[in-house]
């Protein structure tokens, strides 16, 4: 016996077998569930791939704390590392809720710009002379020597 198939339920049966061939590896490879990391666990994975310093990383800690066991309390956070507060707010404001890792890290000291010099060597061994010469003067009678020589 068989059954007449309309050209509709002919398509639809193309489809699934093309469905079918297409997604086998779906029937035969079962994919293993996708185990997502908590954010602070995801957090302390980056620092570790960006190799922060073991200062950052212990910033790092203070904020996953604040955000976590001290409930959002930033004088419980300060208090349990034995810090201040203003330095828990310094660091947490820079970390900027995970956007800025290298934030973490301590920025260079050294001046940004050098001061230029405003005087010469020439000028500078100039006055170091009438320096000499005139030990007593003070400088605006050495300025006036200066600028009439």
């Amino acid at each position: 016996m068989s059954y007449y198939i309309t050209p509709t339920e002919e398509r639809q049966r193309e489809l699934r077998r093309h469905w079918f061939l297409k997604n086998r590896h779906l029937y035969f490879f079962k994919a293993k569930p996708l185990k997502l990391l908590s954010k602070y666990e995801r957090w302390k994975k980056i620092a570790k791939l960006l190799k922060l310093s073991k200062l950052a990383c212990q910033r790092l800690e203070w904020i996953t704390y604040y955000e976590t066991k001290a409930r959002r309390d930033a004088a419980f956070t300060a208090r349990h590392f034995g810090i201040s507060r203003k330095t828990f707010y310094k660091w947490f404001n820079r970390f900027q809720d995970g956007r800025n890792f290298p934030g973490l890290e301590d920025q260079d000291r050294a001046p940004k710009r050098k001061r230029q010099r405003e005087i010469t060597p020439l000028e500078e061994e100039r006055i170091i002379n009438i320096r000499r010469k005139k030990i007593r003067w003070s400088p605006p009678k050495l300025k006036w020597l200066y600028q009439d020589e």
